[in-house]
C-alpha cells in the first residue's frame, strides 16, 4: 500500500501528452522509472524496520507467554503427581500378606538377592528393579513367599511395594503430558490425566509387587516420548528432536525387557515410523542424503538402542545370578556347567559311560525336560502301565540305571554282569531301570496318547525284571559302534526294536503336555522316524562308584548360546501355560466390559478383600469414546468424499489437532487388545491394563474435543465447554470414590457388598 500510494505521488502522468514529443516522452518514462526505484527502496527499508520492530515485540510477547505457559504446566504437574502419591501409597501396608501373583514375582527377587538362577517365561529388567528396590530398603531375601495369604509378619517387604506405588503415581503426570504433546490442549491433558488417576484397575495393580506397573510406566513413557517426536517433526535434528527419539528408544527396550507384550508398542512406534518416513520421502524438497540421515537416526534409535538394552539386561541377569538354583533344568547341560555349585560345575564323574551308572537323561534340544517316571499309570483307555514323561525340574524321579540287555535269569538284574568296570558302547543293546520304582523304560505298538503318529513309551515290569520290549539300542549321534558315550557332550538316540525282526523307533519328546492325569507334564513317545531331531538326548547327571572319578571341567555354554537358549525355553513354556485347578481366567471380550475381576487375596467375611476391577463409569465411557470417534470420523470423511463444506465446529484447528492424536491413540489401544485373541495360552484380566491406560488418554482427548465441538455449535451458550467438563470431572470423581474400596480393600461382610455389584458376574458379594 505504501509502495502504490508513493508512485501516485511521484508520477503526474501516465501517458504522454499529445504535443509531447518522442524523445521527450523517452525521458519523461526514464524519470518515472528512476521515481519508482527510489519509491520502492524507501517502503522496503521502512518495511523492514516495522518488521524488525514487530518481530522483536512478538518475540518478547511470545516468550513471556512461554514461560507462563509452562509455569501453569508446572504447577499442575506438581500438584496432579501430589495427588497421585496419595491415592497409590494410601494405606499401602495393607493386606500385609502375600497378594496374588506377589508369590512369584517376591521369589524372583530372592533368586537375585541370593544370586541363584530360576527360569521364567518373562524378561528380567522388572524384577531385577524389584529386587533392587528391597536390597535398597533392606530386604534381603530371606521371606519365602510361599502362596497368597502368607503373613509377612516383620519382613521388610514395603520397599518393593513403594516400587509399584511410585511408578504407577507417574502414570498421571506423564498421561497429561502425553495429551498435551498430542495436542497441545490443557484442559485435554488435563481429562487424560483425571481419567488416569480415577481409574481403578490402574489403581490396584500399583499397589502390589507385580511387573504390570513397571510394564505400564515404561509403556507409557513410550506413548509420550512418541507425541513427543511427534511435536517436533518440524525442527528435525534439534536437541529436543534427538532427546525426544532417543527417549522412545530407550522406554521401548526397557517395556521389552519387562514383559514380552511390550512388543506391541514397539509394533505401535514401527508403523507411526513408517508412516512418518513415507511422508519425508513425498517431500520433494528433501534430498535423498537428508532422507538417509532421518532413516539411519530412527533406525539406531529406535532399533540399535532397544535391542542393546535388552541384551544388556540379560547379560546382568546371567551374571548376577551365576548359582545353581531351581531353574537349571530348564537349560541345556552346556549351560548348566556354568553355574557354581550345580552337580556339572567343576564335576568329580567318571568320563564314560558304564554299565551300573545311574543317570539323569535330557532331552538334547533347547529348554528339553528330563526323562522321568512315577507310580502314577496311564488311564485305563491308555494301557494302565507306570507313566514316562518329561520334566523340567530337577528330581530323584528322573535318575535311571543302565543295564546291559539280556536277562542272566527271570529273577536277577543284569547290571553286575560285567563286574562294574565294563564301559557303554555305541550299538550296545540296553535296558535303562526307574532308580525309586525299578521299573524298566518300556515301548510297544500301542498308539500314544497325543501324538498318534508315535508308539506309547512306558515303564514295566518290577524288581527290574520286564520282557524283550524293554531293550533299546543306544545309538551315538555322529559316531560309529564302539564309541564310548560321555556325558553332556555326546548326543545319542535310543531306538527300539531289533532291526529285521520289529518295527523300529527312537525315544522322542516334542514338547506336549499331557493333561491333568499326566500332571500336564511333557508326553515321551517311540518315533518311528529315527533321524528326527527330536530323538536326541544326552547324559546329564552321572554316578557310578565302580568306575574311576576324575575332576572334569565340562564345555560350557556362551552368552550368546546362552540367550537364544533361555529364549526357546521363555517361548515354549510361554505358550504351554495352562490355568491351576480352580483358577480364575478371563477372555479378551469380557476385558472392555469390565465383565468379571480377579481377586487379588483371602475371600472370607474377616478379611481384607481387594479385587482387580476396572471403574466401570471410566470403562464403559471409553468403549463410547471409540464409538463416537468413528461415527466422528465416518461423518468428516463422508463430507469430505462429496465435496461438502464442513460444518465450522467440525474445520477448527481444536479438531484438526485432536483427530489425528486420537487415531494414533486408538491404534496403540488396538496394538494392545486385539492381539490378545490370537493366543492360545491362558489369559488374565491384568493383560488388558496397558490398553485401558492408553484409552484414558485416548478418551480424556476426545471428551475436551467433543466439548469443544458443542461449545462451537452453540456459540450463544457461553461457559456451555466448561460445564460438560465439569460434569464428566464429577461423574468420574464420584465413580473413583465409589470404586476405590475393591483397590484399598474391602472389609464389610461379603453380603453388604451387594450394592457395588452393577453385574452380576462381580465377585464382591459371594
Amino acid at each position: 500500500r505504501q509502495l502504490t500510494s508513493r508512485c501516485s505521488q511521484g508520477s503526474g502522468v501516465a501517458n504522454p501528452p499529445a504535443a509531447m514529443t518522442e524523445p521527450d516522452f523517452l525521458t519523461r518514462v526514464e524519470e518515472q522509472k528512476q521515481s519508482f526505484k527510489r519509491a520502492k527502496e524507501i517502503a522496503t527499508t521502512e518495511d523492514e524496520e516495522e518488521q524488525d520492530s514487530s518481530d522483536g515485540w512478538t518475540l518478547t510477547v511470545n516468550l513471556d507467554l512461554g514461560n507462563r505457559s509452562l509455569q501453569t504446566d508446572a504447577a499442575i504437574i506438581v500438584v496432579i503427581t501430589m495427588v497421585a502419591i496419595v491415592t497409590r501409597f494410601y494405606s499401602i501396608r495393607y493386606p500385609a500378606s502375600v497378594c496374588w501373583d506377589e508369590t512369584h514375582f517376591g521369589k524372583f527377587a530372592n533368586h537375585y538377592l541370593k544370586n541363584t538362577f530360576y527360569f521364567d517365561v518373562h524378561p528380567p529388567l522388572a524384577k531385577m528393579l524389584i529386587a533392587l528396590a528391597g536390597y535398597l530398603t533392606n530386604y534381603r531375601g530371606d521371606f519365602e513367599f510361599k502362596e497368597p495369604g502368607q503373613p509377612y509378619g516383620l519382613t521388610p517387604y514395603l520397599g518393593m511395594r513403594y516400587l509399584s506405588a511410585l511408578l504407577g503415581s507417574l502414570l498421571v503426570p506423564m498421561a497429561y503430558l502425553t495429551a498435551r504433546c498430542a495436542c497441545s490442549n490443557r484442559s485435554a491433558a488435563m481429562m487424560a490425566a483425571m481419567l488416569t488417576l480415577c481409574e481403578t484397575s490402574l489403581l490396584t495393580a500399583s499397589r502390589f509387587i507385580l511387573l504390570d506397573p513397571i510394564l505400564l510406566f515404561f509403556i507409557q513413557g513410550a506413548v509420550m516420548a512418541l507425541f513427543w517426536f511427534r511435536s517436533q517433526r518440524d525442527r528435525a535434528f534439534s536437541a529436543p528432536w534427538w532427546l525426544s527419539l532417543t527417549l522412545a528408544g530407550c522406554m521401548l527396550g526397557c517395556a521389552f525387557s519387562s514383559k514380552w507384550v511390550g512388543l506391541f508398542i514397539i509394533l505401535q512406534l514401527g508403523c507411526y515410523t513408517i508412516h512418518d518416513l513415507w511422508e519425508l520421502w513425498g517431500d520433494t524438497k528433501l534430498s535423498v542424503v537428508t532422507f538417509a540421515k532421518h532413516f539411519a537416526a530412527r533406525a539406531v534409535c529406535l532399533i540399535g538402542l532397544p535391542v542393546g538394552l535388552y541384551v544388556l539386561f540379560f547379560y546382568i541377569h546371567f551374571r548376577v545370578c551365576y548359582k545353581t538354583g531351581p531353574g537349571d533344568a530348564f537349560m541345556s547341560s552346556a549351560f548348566q556347567a556354568t553355574l557354581v555349585g550345580s552337580e556339572l560345575h567343576n564335576t568329580t564323574a567318571p568320563i564314560h559311560l558304564g554299565y551300573g551308572s545311574v543317570v539323569t537323561i535330557k532331552h538334547a534340544q533347547y529348554a528339553g525336560a528330563l526323562l522321568h517316571s512315577h507310580p502314577h499309570l496311564f488311564p485305563a483307555e491308555f494301557g494302565q502301565q507306570q507313566q514316562v514323561t518329561g520334566y523340567l525340574h530337577k528330581d530323584d524321579n528322573n535318575r535311571w540305571v543302565i543295564k546291559a540287555a539280556h536277562l542272566l535269569s527271570n529273577d536277577h538284574d543284569n547290571y553286575d554282569y560285567y563286574n562294574g568296570t565294563q564301559l557303554v558302547r555305541s550299538g550296545d543293546r540296553v535296558r535303562l531301570e526307574h532308580v525309586l520304582t525299578r521299573r524298566n523304560l518300556h515301548s510297544h505298538p500301542v498308539v500314544a496318547a497325543l501324538n498318534k503318529q508315535h508308539y506309547q513309551v512306558t515303564a514295566y515290569g518290577s524288581n527290574g525284571i520286564g520282557d524283550i520290549n524293554d531293550e533299546f539300542t543306544i545309538v551315538k549321534e555322529g559316531g560309529q559302534d564302539g564309541d564310548f558315550l560321555s556325558p553332556v557332550t555326546d548326543k545319542f538316540r535310543l531306538v527300539h526294536g531289533r532291526p529285521g525282526l520289529d518295527r523300529l523307533c527312537a525315544l522322542n519328546s516334542d514338547g506336549r503336555n499331557l493333561p491333568e492325569w499326566g500332571f500336564q507334564q511333557v508326553e515321551i513317545t517311540c518315533n518311528p522316524q529315527l533321524s528326527a531331531p527330536s530323538t536326541l538326548w544326552n547324559v546329564e547327571y552321572h554316578s557310578n562308584p565302580r568306575l574311576q572319578a576324575n575332576l572334569t571341567t565340562l564345555p560350557t555354554a556362551s552368552f550368546w548360546q546362552a540367550l537364544v537358549e533361555v529364549h526357546v525355553a521363555m517361548s515354549m513354556v510361554n505358550n504351554g501355560l495352562k490355568p491351576k485347578e480352580g483358577e480364575v481366567t478371563s477372555q479378551p471380550w469380557e476385558w472392555p466390559l469390565t465383565y468379571r475381576g480377579q481377586r487379588f487375596t483371602r475371600w472370607g467375611d474377616l478379611d481384607l478383600r481387594v479385587y482387580l476391577l476396572g471403574n466401570a463409569v471410566i470403562y464403559w465411557g471409553a468403549l463410547g469414546c471409540v464409538a463416537v470417534l468413528l461415527l466422528l470420523s465416518l461423518a468428516i470423511a463422508t463430507v469430505n468424499k462429496r465435496h461438502l463444506t464442513l460444518p465450522a465446529c467440525l474445520a477448527s484447528k481444536t479438531v484438526a489437532a485432536a483427530l489425528p492424536a486420537c487415531g494414533w491413540l486408538l491404534a496403540a489401544y488396538a496394538w494392545h487388545y486385539l492381539p490378545f485373541f490370537l493366543m492360545g495360552r491362558v489369559l488374565y484380566f491384568h493383560h488388558y491394563l496397558p490398553a485401558i491406560m492408553i484409552l484414558c488418554i485416548f478418551s480424556g482427548i476426545l471428551l475436551d474435543t467433543l466439548a469443544s465441538i458443542a461449545q462451537d455449535a452453540l456459540p450463544g451458550w457461553g461457559g456451555l465447554k466448561q460445564a460438560i467438563l465439569g460434569l464428566c470431572i464429577t461423574y468420574i470423581g464420584w465413580s473413583f470414590v465409589e470404586f476405590s474400596c475393591t483397590s484399598y480393600g474391602m472389609q464389610r461382610p461379603l453380603k453388604e457388598m451387594e450394592y457395588l455389584m452393577w453385574l452380576p458376574s462381580w465377585e464382591l458379594a459371594y
